[in-house]
């Protein structure tokens, strides 16, 4: 069973240790938003027409309800993100076998680098899972935007969604799902909001 849990930056391990890429953010960060969004589109009271209007939550749910709430709304992606992972530890593997049959490096260079990966296996094996699980959310939150035709959606003008908007437009576009795909800052109250529009359904 996947759990749900912040890391932190992109490490660079090598044999002399362990340094973090900054710029290079923990895709959880982001998963909050999508789980929002994951949520939003589950609830036909949102919708209006083809227009999706943002309710902002009263309360923010911890990473097990997150994926308590994954689960019950659609198990297969906690089913595909495990399939991921184990994906992604077999290249691991497959990586400290190589280093290990490796010319390049002297004895104690080859002990140090498996010793390091080893070391931060844990904690990239969950950033792993935290990106997966980041995209599988936004490919179901664009399969619902493009199988629901939803022409407008609306969301908080935050960091977080700018960047969930962003990918959705992406994977929209990249599938050729939509056309004409927009992410925008319209005004409305004090901060404005977020407006994603697609050439889906009838504006």
């Amino acid at each position: 069973m996947i759990k749900l849990q912040f890391t932190g930056h992109r490490p660079f391990i090598s044999p002399s240790g362990v340094r973090f890429i900054k710029g290079k953010p923990d895709k959880y960060v982001y998963i909050p938003s999508a789980v929002k969004l994951f949520l939003l589109l589950s609830d036909k009271n949102n919708w209006h027409g083809n227009k999706l209007a943002f309710d902002y939550p009263k309360e923010m749910l911890h990473d097990q309800q997150m994926l308590d709430v994954i689960t019950q709304n659609d198990p297969a992606i906690i089913e595909r993100v495990e399939s991921e992972l184990k994906r992604y530890d077999s290249r691991v593997d497959a990586l400290i076998e190589q280093i290990q049959n490796s010319p390049q490096y002297e004895e104690h260079e080859r002990d140090a680098y498996i010793k390091n990966i080893e070391m931060m296996r844990p904690y990239k094996t969950q950033r792993a899972c935290n990106k997966i699980l980041y995209h599988q959310l936004v490919k179901h939150i664009v399969k619902e935007i493009a199988d629901k035709e939803i022409a407008v959606l609306d969301t908080p003008p935050t960091k977080s969604f700018y960047h969930l908007m962003d990918s959705i437009k992406g994977d929209l576009v990249g599938r050729r799902l939509a056309t004409n795909v927009k992410v925008t800052l319209e005004p409305n109250g004090p901060v404005g909001t977020l407006r994603l529009t697609t050439n889906l359904g009838t504006l």
